[in-house]
């Protein structure tokens, strides 16, 4: 008996590759965890690689197409480094570090999703992970607001487990969009829903988008408010209405609008929030947004004080989107092709201290490259695509967790090491858990 069939009839190995990934999905919001992060990932890595080995005739099948572009992306960071390096010893350490880490969460979530597929309790022990999320949550507000004895919103998040406010967006929008995956699945179901059921879930997502207002994040209220009226919106036209489902909504409405309001009331970020947008674009007049860390947000000529968040996140698009098309095939670094890009287009700028643009997506386009960026977005697309055509609750997840992260990536600056890790984990999970059971006969004729 080959090592593989050992392998696959083995559980315990298995279930210690699920392990890992539930593992990782829980710890990788917080600080100080890497290494612990990097042992997962290497055991779970590790152990996938002989179980997806066992399994590869199951990607013969057009369901998987999302894998391609996903190997394509990696042989296109080798053939960028190569080919187009301008930091080489920099791009070098990222593949070394970053890459291979995403090279081995990718691995670990095939695996699971594919051993998720005939055990549902691995589906649920995923879920159950996603969701602590909340749980952590409170539990390190709670520490943190009786340690500064202060219980007021916002609350100090950079001096908790989470570090700052990213963390908190991403896993929390991604523990959203499951809910409302799950949701969106059981509203297709003809049974009648129980109150218990009903008032559960809309509870989970009301703590959810307190945490977003306790942390006073105004991407995370805009995000999650846009995910919950579209869900609403599908509820109300595809349920059956009754004062069953008619009384939760209300109620959940009403709670909606109270803690929108108390955010935008306390929230002093959203003040003069055109006016800060305006300056932004006119970056060559305000040149504040090169050294933000000792300079302050402009002041118009009118005499309105603009807001940082909103005069940097545009003024930082606009250069962000001129360097881009300037460097089509990216600079090399995830991390910091910006920064770099940034001093050597104003070299003569010596004070000026700059990161990133504030947008994922813009910011992994600027190291990785347009090529880069259309493989990852084929990847995403092409799973939620093949998502569609399946009528189970995975397939539901997979939609609404893919398309949250894709516009959390667009307005938040996650291109940090567990970000990376984290989305090609969860793509990689979301497309194998989609994967049908094919029989050998199957695989024969997708081969011809």
């Amino acid at each position: 008996m080959t090592f593989t069939n050992k392998y696959s009839n083995n559980k315990l190995l298995a279930w210690t590759m699920v392990f890992c990934g539930i593992s990782l999905i829980i710890i990788w919001p917080i600080i100080q965890t890497m290494a612990l992060r990097n042992l997962l990932l290497s055991i779970g890595g590790i152990l996938g690689i002989p179980y997806l080995y066992q399994n590869r005739k199951t990607f013969f099948q057009s369901q998987a197409s999302p894998l391609i572009f996903i190997i394509l992306f990696f042989i296109w960071l080798g053939f960028h480094y190569f080919f187009f390096a301008q930091r080489p010893e920099l791009e070098l350490s990222e593949l070394k570090g970053t890459w291979v880490r995403a090279l081995l969460a990718s691995i670990l979530g095939l695996s699971i999703g594919l051993f998720g597929r005939d055990h549902s309790r691995v589906q649920h022990a995923i879920w159950l992970g996603i969701s602590l999320f909340v749980v952590i949550f409170y539990l390190n507000y709670s520490l943190i607001s009786i340690q500064i004895k202060n219980w007021s919103i916002p609350y100090p998040s950079q001096y908790g487990m989470y570090g700052n406010k990213i963390s908190i967006i991403f896993y929390g929008v991604i523990a959203l969009a499951l809910t409302l995956g799950i949701l969106s699945y059981k509203q297709t179901q003809s049974y009648a829903w129980e109150w218990p059921f009903i008032f559960g879930n809309f509870a989970f997502i009301g703590l959810i988008f307190m945490a977003f207002i306790v942390v006073g994040t105004k991407s995370g209220v805009v995000i999650s408010i846009l995910m919950i009226s579209f869900y609403l919106v599908l509820f109300l036209l595809k349920r059956k209405k009754t004062l069953k489902s008619i009384i939760p909504i209300a109620i959940f409405i009403i709670f909606l609008v109270l803690a929108s309001y108390t955010h935008f009331n306390k929230n002093t970020e959203w003040d003069n929030f055109s006016s800060s947008v305006s300056a932004g674009t006119q970056t060559e007049k305000y040149l504040n947004w090169r050294n933000m860390s000792h300079d302050h947000p402009p002041i118009l000529e009118d005499g309105t004080v603009t807001q940082e968040s909103a005069y940097l996140r545009t003024a930082l698009a606009i250069v962000g989107f001129d360097f881009l098309v300037k460097n089509p095939y990216g600079y090399g670094l995830v991390k910091d092709s910006f920064k770099y890009i940034a001093q050597d287009s104003y070299p003569k700028d010596t004070k000026m201290d700059i990161i990133a643009t504030l947008s994922g997506w813009l910011d992994f386009a600027l190291g990785l490259g347009l090529p880069g960026l259309f493989l990852i977005w084929t990847a995403i697309a092409l799973t939620i695509y093949h998502a569609i055509g399946r009528k189970n609750i995975w397939s539901h997840c997979t939609i609404w967790i893919l398309t949250s992260i894709f516009f959390v990536w667009m307005v938040s600056e996650v291109t940090e090491n567990h970000f990376i890790e984290t989305i090609f984990y969860l793509i990689s999970l979301l497309l194998a858990g989609n994967l049908p059971i094919i029989s050998d006969k199957s695989v024969a004729e997708a081969r011809s």
